[in-house]
């Protein structure tokens, strides 16, 4: 899990050497079975037809979205009066009868009943069987035995079944809640609203004013005669079908079938951007790894970008990245430390890796919920097109990682930026920093002077397509502290444009990305600063750093000493010492959150750190160490893990402490993100068996620094 400003750098550095390799390679556009050739498709014509239209009155939603209560995480779905019956205990325990996935069988019908003291493994989306009311989720239950599905037993904590983790029927969109108000502007979010809804080609025309299939270019398309940008889009899930809105009459709307939001949305967005994108509609594919690699294999061929939506995160569906590193591409990084959007992932294609000749395209895998894919592709691809067609236009030649992180230094564009304070009291995250949407005032945005204040969009959950609408910034919240828990109305907060014309401020001039690239000396208290992404990072750096999170026994000082004293002398006493605490009932997000922040920004520049995970008020060590374990791979992208140190490290600590055996140690090596690509070894260790893991690995240290410093 990597922060969204380092996502965005990356994201631009990666499509700017796309773009540079592609400069002498034709490439045709793919053929989506839409229509002939020089005729743009039926679904692109309409979406250019709705684009900035507006209503001669309020368009209104005719069904309930969702149309049935809905698991908003994978888990399992029980009924009230089996939590209440288990609620006497710490834990209690239900069979597991079936499986429930979204679009599948097993979730929505009524002779799909379960009994009352039953459950049933559910998946993100999925409509609840009937009798069932609330979903604990997976993380925080175990498997007690298996034999077979209808032989699990889960083993389900009391406290997961306080919180229902449930989308009600019409908690998004209700029956009669107005989609866009008399006299508003038709945007992406707009046209996915209405997708989503049900809304039918035929009720927008008479509702939109000026709505004309042959008009303004939407007929036969002239191709430029300068180079265009062929974007795929593809929206995966066994649930999604297409709306009356954009393509023929479709199947209706059911409890296991819903409106395709994604597609329309994103199209709507690249179709905003000029005649230099050309979006190329994919379709929909269900969650079929074979169905899902024979849209992809010619769109990675025949497209400079793809963008899928769905299928990225952690649950038995998910297969799309999978089947991308099948077809030949590395993952950029997984994951982004954000909400909504979190399981967001960038795969860049190796070149010639099925023998052509085609260059290295990217896939851009956004989540399946609504607001995920569109705030998303708004922060990345938007930007990703536009240093494209730069490269393109002056032919640079990017050759190497270093040299795209010059140009990106140099010529890269991305949001326009302001400060606002928030209408509204807004509760923060304790796991990740929120991009909460906002409406600015037309003026307010483009006025020299700052807004006083920024309009919410309302309830932000990400299935919520609603806090789209109307939306033009998105205020970066920051994270939680327990001091902190709530932003009050009217602080200050980084408000980002969004829009096709948000993306000309300079990366150089930019708080939110560049900015976070400016890292601190010594032990965290000196102003003193240097921008890593121009210089490639300052001098004389390196060493090793620790972070401690959740410490229990441990003073800082008593951590720095633990670990100056079982260091190699090759590495010295460590440089920099910083403790994060999290208090009980903040969740894992808290220490991944820090984990991320300080290995990503803090801690950048040292070449070894530690992070010493302690067990914290509530105890609850190991599902913590697998939490930060997780995003510490994820923000190691694609690079090689140093398993045999791990390995070293739990036995030493299990020797110490027989607890750590259960323990997820880690040992990744992580980008400093500057021009010279080096890394830093970055490893998670038990607070309990500390000195043992330290003592057992110290020797792989000692060659570890002196590789770090080039020498043999």
């Amino acid at each position: 899990m990597i922060p969204v400003p380092w996502a965005i750098i990356q994201s631009l550095r990666h499509a700017a050497l796309a773009a540079s390799s592609a400069l002498d390679i034709k490439r045709p556009l793919i053929d989506n079975e839409h229509g002939e050739d020089g005729v743009e498709p039926e679904i692109l014509r309409r979406i250019r037809a709705l684009l900035g239209k507006s209503a001669d009155r309020d368009v209104t939603s005719p069904t309930p979205v969702p149309a049935r209560p809905t698991s908003i995480l994978d888990g399992y779905a029980l009924s009230a009066l089996s939590a209440g019956s288990g609620a006497g205990g710490e834990f209690f325990s239900r069979r597991v009868v079936r499986r429930a996935y979204a679009g599948g069988d097993g979730g929505g019908d009524g002779h799909a009943a379960a009994a009352e003291l039953d459950a049933v493994y559910i998946a993100t989306g999925a409509a609840l069987p009937e009798g069932l009311e609330l979903v604990a989720p997976v993380e925080e239950c175990a498997v007690t035995s298996q034999d077979g599905d209808s032989g699990d037993v889960v083993r389900v904590p009391a406290s997961s079944a306080l919180r229902k983790n449930v989308r009600e029927i019409g908690s998004d969109v209700a029956v009669g809640e107005v989609l866009i108000g008399r006299g508003a502007a038709v945007g992406p979010a707009e046209v996915g609203l209405m997708a989503s809804c049900g809304i039918t080609w035929e009720e927008a025309r008479r509702i939109l004013r000026g709505v004309d299939l042959t008009a303004g270019g939407c007929g036969a398309v002239s191709r430029p005669p300068v180079a265009v940008i062929s974007v795929g889009v593809l929206s995966t899930g066994d649930e999604l079908v297409e709306g009356p809105l954009l393509g023929a009459p479709a199947p209706a709307a059911s409890p296991r079938r819903i409106y395709d939001a994604n597609r329309p949305s994103i199209l709507s967005l690249l179709a905003s951007l000029g005649s230099r994108v050309a979006p190329i509609d994919l379709g929909i594919v269900p969650d079929d790894p074979g169905q899902i690699a024979a849209v992809l294999r010619p769109a990675l061929e025949s497209c400079d970008l793809v963008v899928t939506t769905g299928g990225v995160s952690a649950g038995e569906k998910d297969l799309v990245i999978d089947v991308l590193i099948g077809l030949g591409c590395d993952v950029v990084f997984r994951k982004m430390m954000m909400k909504p959007g979190k399981p967001t992932a960038l795969l860049r294609r190796r070149p010639g890796c099925d023998g052509g000749l085609a260059p290295p395209a990217l896939a851009l895998c956004l989540p399946g919920n609504p607001v995920s894919s569109l705030v998303c592709a708004q922060l990345l691809c938007v930007p990703m097109l536009d240093v494209m067609r730069q490269v393109i236009d002056e032919r640079a030649a990017v050759a190497s990682e270093a040299e795209a992180t010059e140009y990106v230094a140099r010529r890269a564009a991305v949001h326009r930026e302001t400060s606002a304070g928030i209408d509204r009291d807004v509760r923060l995250d304790a796991g990740r920093p929120e991009y909460h949407r906002v409406a600015l005032a037309p003026g307010e945005v483009d006025g020299a002077a700052p807004p006083p204040a920024a309009a919410s969009t309302g309830f932000q959950r990400s299935s919520r397509l609603l806090s789209c609408a109307g939306a033009s910034g998105l205020a970066v919240l920051p994270r939680a502290t327990p001091g902190a828990p709530i932003l009050a109305a009217g602080t200050p907060a980084l408000v980002l444009r969004t829009g096709a014309d948000a993306c000309s401020l300079p990366v150089a001039e930019s708080v939110h990305v560049s900015g976070y690239l400016w890292t601190r000396r010594g032990d965290g208290v000196s102003d003193e600063r240097e921008n890593v992404l121009r210089t490639g990072g300052p001098a004389g750096r390196g060493g090793a750093g620790v972070l401690g999170l959740r410490l229990g026994r441990r003073t800082r000082g008593e951590l720095r000493e633990t670990v100056a004293r079982l260091l190699p002398a090759s590495l010295g006493p460590p440089r920099q010492v910083i403790v994060r605490a999290a208090s009980a009932g903040e969740g894992n997000g808290r220490a991944v959150g820090d984990a991320v922040e300080a290995v990503s920004h803090d801690l950048r520049d040292r070449d070894v750190v530690f992070v010493v995970l302690g067990r914290g008020s509530d105890g609850n060590v190991v599902r913590q160490s697998l939490d930060v374990a997780d995003a510490l791979r994820c923000l190691a992208g694609g690079n090689v893990e140093a398993d045999g140190m791990a390995l070293e490290a739990l036995r030493g600590a299990a020797a110490q402490d027989g607890r750590c055996a259960v323990f997820e140690i880690a040992a990744v090596t992580v980008g400093k993100g500057n021009s010279d690509g080096k890394k830093m070894l970055v490893i998670l260790l038990p607070e309990d068996g500390l000195e043992g893991a330290l003592s057992s690995i110290a020797g792989t240290l000692g060659r570890v620094a002196r590789l770090l410093r080039g020498e043999r």
